[in-house]
């Protein structure tokens, strides 16, 4: 089998993420004159191209960009950490192997075609993750996602594969409470991040597979 196609979404580069404090005002330039494009609620996680002025930062939201004032946004790596370990004690223990795996390899670097164990491309962090409970994966995002049975996003559970773009191109593993973990790509590498928050910077949502019952 060969590695997946790196995704190659058309939104602009990015280089991180930020998260509102509160109700924040997007404008089409970094001033406070400019043009209100629209609100973004509190609490939400855009991506940012790295480009600033002195109060204001560029964004990415919804696939376009934008500026925020820089004031009411923190810096996270990955979007807010719903997961508490406690919450694993409702896994069953093929779960708990797939979300513990792909969890303990957030950070690692994206390397187109790399099956680990430093670094990842998309298909291949969900191939060895499932390959920790004895299932075989190819290492290929299209064909992953002609595998297993359908689901509904509305009845994702920690495990399945969400599988990104039309056609496919890109594929993460649902971990609960509105997360996901993916090797996203060279600039952020291995993240955690809320399946919100990806739709949100363009990411377009395709199906979802479960390979365990």
């Amino acid at each position: 089998t060969t590695p997946s196609t790196p995704s190659t979404p058309t939104t602009p580069a990015v280089v991180g993420q930020v998260r509102t404090t509160t109700n924040v005002n997007m404008r089409t330039a970094g001033n406070s004159s400019a043009t209100i494009a629209g609100q973004l609620p509190a609490n939400t996680v855009v991506d940012v191209t790295g480009q600033t002025t002195d109060a204001y930062t560029q964004i990415v939201y919804q696939g376009q960009k934008g500026w925020i004032a820089s004031a009411y946004t923190v810096v996270v790596s990955s979007g807010p950490q719903y997961y508490s370990s406690g919450s694993s004690s409702n896994l069953t223990a093929q779960q708990k192997k797939l979300v513990d795996y792909v969890r303990a390899q957030v950070g690692d670097a994206y390397v187109w075609g790399a099956e680990g164990p430093n670094s990842f491309d998309c298909s291949g962090l969900t191939m060895m993750a499932y390959r920790q409970i004895g299932i075989s994966l190819p290492h290929h995002s299209a064909t992953q996602a002609t595998l297993g049975k359908a689901v509904t996003r509305a009845n994702l559970q920690p495990g399945d594969l969400i599988f990104w773009y039309s056609p496919v191109s890109h594929v993460s593993m649902y971990v609960g409470n509105g997360m996901m973990v993916h090797a996203r790509n060279t600039a952020v590498g291995v993240v955690e991040q809320s399946v919100d928050s990806y739709i949100n910077a363009g990411g377009l949502y395709n199906s979802a597979r479960r390979y365990i019952s």
